[in-house]
């Protein structure tokens, strides 16, 4: 059998190894590759950061690694802190998010995963500011977006339901799975920025133009139009709300998330921080309103929050069936 022996708690005697948000998704990942034994070593249980909260989070996870890193670590911060839980978990939130945007990484806790998105940087000459990403196509590759799909492949005629992309996709002969994930990823991503723009020409798969096979989903692109810029004001509960595309005649944002139940990829200890970062990045631009990027920020914590308890239920009736 496949087993692990990992340094999950600290490194030699260092005192901060903040990483308890990334055993959620590392345990996934142990489960998804069939890990049969796990053993974790650590020293100087008395001079690591959060030891019993560690182990807490390893016992649960090696039980049963979908288990949700965000309660278990609220569980574990109230009960064995009390009144000093809000203070401990501040800080706790505080060095991990830290942690999550620095590019060093401990390599025994490294995430697995691939690149699922393209990322953009601004350019700027004298005419202004421009967006721009690396090219994600190879030299003998091109990109099929799912307009072309969904009319082609299906002969379907204006407006398309989510059974019918999907079929679209799975008719090129990409794996099912693959394409449901890389779907649920791209529209939780969506409901989380709060991307309004997500048309059937702006996500789809690549193909070999020499064999015209499919070869993969498209990484996710095109995400602009998103933290409410089409927005003068946000004032109002109205202000956050709009129609998101590409089903039917358009839906309610987080219905698009429930369409999915591939989510064994998703750990919501990742989000620890965004709302931050997403804070920083804003307060770059001087002419924006600090009252605004206060507001936007808020309630990026509480899409983070509603897309973890979602995604929480969603898995709970998907490993009752």
């Amino acid at each position: 059998p496949l087993c692990v022996w990992d340094y999950n708690i600290n490194v030699r005697i260092s005192t901060v190894v903040a990483n308890t948000y990334r055993l959620g998704n590392l345990f996934r990942t142990y489960a998804k590759n069939n890990v049969q034994g796990y053993f974790v070593e650590h020293e100087e249980p008395l001079l690591s950061d959060f030891w019993c909260l560690k182990n807490w989070l390893l016992s649960h996870l090696a039980e049963d690694p979908c288990a949700d890193t965000s309660a278990l670590t609220r569980d574990f911060m109230d009960g064995y802190y009390g009144a000093a839980s809000p203070m401990l978990t501040r800080y706790l939130e505080l060095t991990c998010g830290a942690a999550a945007k620095s590019p060093l990484r401990m390599r025994c806790v490294e995430n697995f995963s691939k690149a699922d998105f393209v990322p953009y940087t601004l350019v700027f000459n004298r005419r202004g500011a421009y967006s721009s990403c690396p090219e994600f196509l190879g030299p003998n590759e091109e990109f099929v977006p799912a307009h072309d799909l969904v009319h082609t492949v299906l002969s379907t005629r204006g407006t398309v339901t989510y059974p019918q992309v999907l079929d679209a996709f799975v008719a090129t002969g990409l794996d099912e799975t693959h394409v449901k994930e890389a779907l649920a990823k791209m529209f939780l991503c969506d409901y989380l920025i709060a991307n309004y723009d997500r048309h059937l020409r702006n996500f789809g798969a690549i193909r070999n133009v020499e064999t015209l096979e499919y070869t993969r989903m498209a990484p996710i692109f095109d995400s602009g139009a998103s933290l409410w810029c089409w927005q003068r004001h946000l004032k109002y509960p109205q202000d956050w709300d709009y129609v998101a595309p590409p089903f039917g005649e358009g839906m309610e944002p987080l219905r698009q998330v429930k369409l999915f139940d591939a989510y064994t990829w998703f750990d919501a200890d990742r989000l620890i921080g965004w709302p931050d970062e997403v804070t920083s990045i804003l307060s770059q631009n001087d002419i924006m309103p600090q009252q605004r990027i206060e507001a936007i920020r808020n309630e990026l914590e509480r899409r983070c929050q509603v897309v973890t308890s979602t995604v929480t239920r969603i898995m709970q009736v998907a490993g009752r069936r």
